[in-house]
């Protein structure tokens, strides 16, 4: 039952690290946003220039979203694995000790 526990506490903390990074990312994005349309309103950037950016931002920003759950997906797969590790230890050490009790 820990390792249940621990398991769910882990994920949920990997997902609240993924959530607060993406947030972060999404307003650094908007911010971005907001420059280029202001450098595009007053002149400074042509609007071709202006769609480039966007397009690369966008990009950059899925590929960035790709990895964070890539090590999400890892970090989970780790966990389960530990966790279940951990299970066949314990089944391992129990069957041994009822092993020995019913041999006494």
């Amino acid at each position: 039952m820990k390792s249940k526990a621990f398991r769910r506490v882990v994920s949920c903390v990997v997902l609240l690290t993924g959530l607060t990074i993406f947030s972060a990312s999404a307003r650094a994005a908007e911010d971005v946003k907001a420059l280029l349309e202001l450098l595009l309103e007053k002149g400074i950037i042509t609007q071709d220039e202006y769609d480039k950016k966007i397009k690369k931002a966008q990009e950059i920003e899925e590929i960035r979203a790709f990895n964070e759950a890539q090590d999400v997906r890892r970090t989970s797969a780790a966990v389960d694995k530990r966790v279940h590790e951990e299970e066949k230890i314990k089944t391992e050490i129990y069957g041994q000790l009822s092993e020995g009790y019913y041999k006494a």
